[in-house]
């Protein structure tokens, strides 16, 4: 179609014919170049690998997930896993992985009660310790840290309210 109407705007020799090519050049190069791109990421069977493990992993993010065997159930290999999920998401299937579980430590923080070592292990954490850490690493603060600003700002909200 695209090529059908070139060809059709050509035999009409409208005035300004140059700048309208250079269009239809800068639109074809374009096209070829998204081509390229998805070639590049694997296409639509790699899109739907990476779609499938985040949903794996957003399912099961308290178990002990190993991503090289996520890459295994998914019948590719690890290292062609890795390099096409970063290229989908910008991040390795692991920093992922982590990240998923970071969002769920913080809302468990802000909508339980539970206790610091619970809130590790319902967000796939094994060592409280180590959740710790990396939850600082991450947010400037301890989770119990975390948990007092968000008790602080909604007890200064709920002041305000009331005034």
């Amino acid at each position: 179609m695209f090529f059908s109407d070139l060809i059709a705007f050509i035999k009409l020799d409208p005035p300004a014919l140059q700048q309208v090519m250079a269009g239809f050049a800068a639109q074809m190069l374009g096209l070829l170049y998204a081509g390229q791109q998805v070639a590049l990421s694997g296409g639509e069977q790699a899109s739907s690998i990476v779609q499938q493990a985040i949903a794996r992993m957003r399912s099961d993010m308290t178990s002990n997930l190993e991503v090289k065997v996520l890459a295994e159930e998914l019948n590719v290999g690890y290292s062609s896993f890795r390099h096409t999920f970063q290229q989908h998401t910008g991040s390795s299937p692991h920093r992922y992985l982590l990240e998923l579980r970071l969002a769920r430590a913080r809302n468990l923080l802000e909508e339980t009660s539970l206790n610091i070592k619970e809130i590790a292990q319902h967000a796939g954490f094994e060592d409280e310790h180590y959740f710790c850490r990396f939850f600082k690493q991450k947010t400037g603060c301890t989770p119990g840290q975390w948990r007092s600003k968000l008790k602080s700002k909604r007890s200064s909200k709920s002041r305000q309210n009331e005034l």
